[in-house]
């Protein structure tokens, strides 16, 4: 199950802010948990439940490595010691 952003309380319990987050990229709860059960019954071994993360995730299948690296660097921040 790759369920990207997804509301509940897991954002808020790890005290991550993520109000930059455009409404367009979360997904209901319930929906994410349905799309799941339903891949699973039909033999799925992966579930990308929106739109919008299984275009994301076809894209970070066709990009080269490096690119990947970059963009990921891009969006993570820089890392901490």
């Amino acid at each position: 199950m790759c369920p990207g952003l997804t509301r509940s309380e897991f954002h808020e319990r790890a005290r991550m802010s993520l109000a930059g987050v455009p409404r367009s990229l979360w997904l209901d709860a319930d929906e994410v948990a349905r799309q799941g059960l339903a891949d699973a019954a039909a033999g799925r071994v992966v579930s990308v439940p929106g739109v919008q993360w299984r275009a994301l995730s076809l894209l970070v299948r066709a990009l080269p490595r490096p690119a990947l690296r970059r963009v990921s660097r891009l969006v993570s921040g820089p890392r901490r010691r």
